[in-house]
């Protein structure tokens, strides 16, 4: 109750990623204790020094915030010490105050934990299951991705009825890299019927993917994009040198900057969302003089369209729902279809300046 959030909330969210680094390193740790491999050295070893990594990690951050000992950061460490005592594992680095992880690296360290996990998949516990299940994946995937689907809505029930089986039956990581690089290149393009019924494992897989492709620091291959089409222009006449918020999801720089390019902003605010996040927070940047449309990337969250429309109501801000990926060209279309009659004059620039 006494703790006063930073002026830069980013640090807040470097604080947010480095406890789930813990948390997730805290699950393999477990997988590998459960694993019937987990008697070979190098599999323990590799995942008690990414635990010890994320805890120090987390110590760290709790201290440049002024935060007081965390108790769970603790418990972790006690964890720790135990089990690389009964396992005869000598942890050489991040178990000392004066060998300290680097909060910086936590993105990568995320990384490396999810490739750890398919290392373990890859040992003599993968089941026939898990196998069966990533080959279904392939397949339907597969077709959405090379546009050789029949029935995309009965491909994506596929996709996931099958993540449902992969994660909650199988105990699959939802933040699996194999599952990962399979749905990665059609993430943007699921359907919007499918998204009211998503099952949790899903929304797991899919906050996993958005959040991965928005730490990367290589534009993903569907980001590219095909010749702008006449919509674009015709909001960039309207849009030119304006301030816009998006409020969805997890800020893709590289989408951004295609963004901002394609429609001339003066920027673009991306306001990241997370589920049960009360709505209050996106009152003030909607509420900005400057900014001239909101745009709500609902996507999977539990944001609806009515509880950020208030706020654009009360301070007379269009609204537009997006129902697909970040493409400017569906952009667009969205913005036109959406709310063409109540963007800024496109001539009001031209205006002011004679």
């Amino acid at each position: 109750p006494d703790w006063t959030p930073p002026a830069d909330l980013a640090r807040a969210e470097r604080l947010a990623e480095t406890y789930e680094a813990v948390a997730e390193a805290g699950l393999l740790l477990d997988r590998v204790l459960d694993s019937p491999a987990a008697s070979k050295d190098d599999l323990m070893r590799g995942a008690l020094e990414m635990l010890a990594e994320a805890q120090s990690a987390l110590r760290v951050q709790v201290e440049a915030l002024g935060g007081p000992k965390d108790l769970d950061q603790f418990r972790v460490y006690e964890k720790l010490r135990q089990v690389a005592s009964d396992r005869q594992v000598y942890l050489r680095r991040y178990m000392k105050l004066a060998d300290p992880a680097s909060p910086d690296k936590i993105p990568a360290l995320r990384l490396r934990i999810s490739e750890f996990e398919a290392r373990i998949l890859d040992q003599k516990g993968r089941s026939k299951a898990v196998t069966k299940g990533l080959g279904r994946l392939r397949y339907h995937a597969g077709l959405l991705a090379q546009g050789r689907s029949v029935d995309p809505e009965h491909d994506w029930g596929k996709v996931v009825a099958t993540l449902v089986d992969l994660v909650d039956k199988a105990g699959v990581p939802a933040s699996n890299v194999e599952i990962r690089d399979i749905l990665m290149p059609i993430v943007d393009e699921l359907p919007e019927s499918t998204k009211p019924a998503l099952p949790l494992a899903a929304i797991q897989v899919f906050d996993s993917i958005d959040e991965c492709i928005a730490r990367s620091l290589v534009p993903p291959e569907p980001l590219h994009t095909p010749e702008r089409i006449a919509a674009v222009q015709e909001v960039a006449d309207h849009l030119r040198g304006r301030a816009v918020v998006l409020i969805g999801g997890d800020c893709r720089p590289y989408a951004r900057q295609a963004i901002v390019d394609a429609f001339e902003l003066s920027r673009l605010d991306w306001i990241s969302s997370r589920e049960h996040e009360s709505i209050a927070f996106f009152e003030a940047p909607i509420a900005r003089p400057d900014v001239s449309l909101v745009i709500l990337a609902i996507r999977w969250s539990s944001h609806s369209f009515g509880d950020i429309k208030q706020f654009c109501d009360a301070h007379g801000k269009p609204l537009v729902r997006l129902k697909a990926g970040y493409n400017p060209n569906q952009l667009a279309r969205q913005i036109l279809d959406q709310c063409s009659g109540l963007l800024p004059s496109p001539h009001a620039d031209r205006e002011a300046a004679s």
